[in-house]
């Protein structure tokens, strides 16, 4: 099982952005996908986590921008072909 912080650490090596910039408030669209699949896939191996710490590890406001991220990423696990590519990208990382 992987921590949150090394799912982020993998997210950021796979689409070769810094954790600083995933972290920060910028609504870049690459910092966005990376921030969402962040967020996906730390729900994906820790169920049970709470919002508050997931929020807290990417720099959030608080876990309502989480649940936001959540949802995104499932909507685009079903329709977002490249989101899913670059998901399957760091699911590799972390195997």
């Amino acid at each position: 099982m992987h921590t949150p912080d090394h799912i982020i650490n993998r997210t950021c090596s796979a689409l070769n952005l810094s954790v600083d910039d995933v972290t920060s408030k910028s609504r870049i669209k690459s910092l966005v996908e990376a921030r969402c699949i962040s967020v996906g896939l730390i729900i994906e191996e820790h169920p049970r986590i709470k919002l508050n710490i997931i929020a807290d590890k990417l720099g959030m406001r608080d876990h309502s921008s989480v649940i936001y991220l959540r949802d995104k990423y499932n909507d685009a696990m079903r329709f977002d072909k490249q989101i899913q590519s670059k998901r399957d990208k760091v699911k590799y990382l972390l195997i």
